[in-house]
């Protein structure tokens, strides 16, 4: 869609809303040199959202949402439907280049609300999760001159979040959409493509798949919950049912396992986290070690503030035996 073409329909979109919505939302005009993200809709005033936020005006708005419905309406399903002409709309004719923050912030939020889809109704549309990567794997072979695209357009998104153990070599152009899926929890959808596709975990370049599982790494919209900072434990759970391998090494890690390196980031982010994140770490870490991870490995850490560090529970710890450099060990 060209800029002209935007603005009629921005104008068009702004005199249909003003007339059927007026004193309930807005468009708002920000200045993002993106005629794309220039503009969004907004309530008017906090009061009418918390207002639309009652349970009364809740029920309302279901009620009157599904009475011509044979099937039970959910808000995430139909806003997942708009996945698609939406990305169809984005700015990306010359490839994905400089509008790579246009082209995530849509797709982020397409994926939450595909999980939030999955938790309430336990379905997963995977055909239009795959035609979503398609659409914008064709704009993604149009590369303009400064960004070539050899791998796929996932690559192309800016990692700026984490700084626990080897995140500088975490990518290497080596992502892909299913990694991408895996990071934002859609379980169901990653079980259906493994179940398609036996050699997906046998293939992936770089980071296996339950590494993303265990230490997601992309920075979401502000207006999205933070669904990615306590490890989804089906989802470890599915990769491991389905022959992903725990004690897999991992080149640009420095051949370190999966295993290991998700033992040194709890040694890690042990001060950081509290108990309930802790509890979810030992429920994976006792999981992998039921699918075989090396209950004899001992790996290099780094404990600086204290002689001796013990997290876990009864029968699952991890030891440190003395500060500074000193050798991981497992007890399970």
């Amino acid at each position: 869609m060209y800029n002209t073409q935007r603005l009629t329909l921005y104008k068009d979109v702004h005199e249909r809303l003003n007339f059927l919505c007026k004193d309930l939302i807005e468009v708002k005009e920000v200045s993002m040199d993106d005629l794309y993200t220039d503009y969004y809709v907004s309530f008017l005033h906090r009061t009418v959202k918390d207002f639309l936020m009652t349970k009364d005006m809740h029920q309302l708005l279901l009620q009157r949402a599904t009475q011509d419905r044979t099937t039970g309406w959910n808000a995430y399903r139909s806003l997942c439907n708009t996945a698609l002409p939406t990305a169809k709309s984005l700015p990306l004719l010359r490839g994905i280049g400089e509008s790579s923050n246009s082209l995530f912030s849509p797709v982020d939020e397409f994926l939450f609300y595909a999980h939030e889809v999955e938790v309430e109704q336990k379905y997963t549309d995977t055909e239009l999760l795959d035609q979503l990567d398609q659409v914008i794997s064709s704009f993604a072979s149009k590369a303009d001159v400064d960004y070539q695209m050899n791998d796929h357009w996932t690559n192309a998104r800016k990692y700026s979040r984490g700084t626990h153990l080897h995140t500088k070599t975490l990518q290497m152009d080596q992502n892909t959409f299913l990694g991408l899926a895996i990071q934002f929890g859609l379980n169901l959808y990653v079980k259906k493509k493994l179940e398609d596709n036996h050699n997906l975990l046998r293939t992936k370049r770089g980071r296996p798949y339950l590494d993303y599982a265990f230490r997601p790494n992309i920075k979401i919209p502000n207006s999205l919950p933070h669904l990615l900072e306590v490890i989804d434990i089906e989802l470890v759970r599915t990769l491991l049912d389905k022959g992903a391998d725990p004690n897999q090494k991992i080149p640009i890690c420095d051949n370190i396992s999966v295993w290991g390196i998700f033992l040194s980031y709890m040694i890690e982010m042990n001060d950081q986290s509290d108990s309930n994140t802790k509890d979810i770490w030992f429920q994976a870490a006792e999981i992998m070690i039921r699918k075989g991870a090396d209950r004899k490995l001992r790996l290099r850490c780094k404990i600086e503030s204290r002689p001796t560090a013990i997290i876990g529970r009864p029968n699952l710890k991890l030891l440190c035996p003395k500060p500074g450099i000193g050798d991981l060990a497992v007890s399970f």
